[in-house]
């Protein structure tokens, strides 16, 4: 985020001297790479043993949980996106995108969902993308070569879960 905040401020920053000095001939550019998209969603239900552990490993997007007391087992959503400078490379990028969620067992109590960031995946960030859907904003950049690969999971849980979430790139929201 600071890297973000600085990539912002020191522009404008540069700008509004340049205009308080009275510099003639300063000029400021941007240029803006709108990436195209590949995206597919999907929904699964699954019971959940009273006291079973949630664990929840996500690369590159969002995580958001949710206690549902009318809930009787559990639903995640995932959505999984794929950017790049091409579709035809987005598109094949969306395939790599695997989201494997491993149910409790007897042995043991727990529901593992784990969306690692695929191999062909080049970035988390480069110039960037803003997208505002609820009350969330996701910042996501493109440089020419970047292939990114986010995974957004909005998980409901009936009550009585413990959930441990580890987000490298993005919002945990619980």
């Amino acid at each position: 985020m600071k890297r973000c905040l600085a990539l912002l401020v020191l522009p404008s920053t540069a700008f509004a001297i340049a205009l308080a000095t009275g510099c003639n001939g300063f000029s400021f550019s941007f240029t803006f790479v709108i990436p195209h998209t590949a995206a597919a969603t999907e929904t699964r239900t699954l019971m959940l043993p009273d006291g079973a552990n949630v664990v929840v490993n996500n690369d590159n997007g969002s995580t958001r949980v949710t206690v549902d007391p009318a809930a009787t087992q559990a639903t995640i959503e995932i959505t999984r996106t794929a950017l790049a400078r091409e579709q035809a490379d987005a598109d094949g990028l969306l395939p790599a995108i695997v989201v494997t969620v491993t149910e409790p067992t007897m042995d043991a109590n727990t529901l593992t969902i784990s969306a690692p960031r695929p191999a062909e995946a080049t970035a988390n960030a480069e110039s960037f993308d803003i997208v505002v859907t609820e009350d969330e904003l996701s910042i996501t950049s493109i440089a020419e070569d970047a292939l990114i690969a986010s995974v957004r999971l909005r998980i409901t849980l009936p009550p009585g879960h413990a959930v441990d979430v580890t987000q490298s790139y993005g919002n945990v929201r619980a």
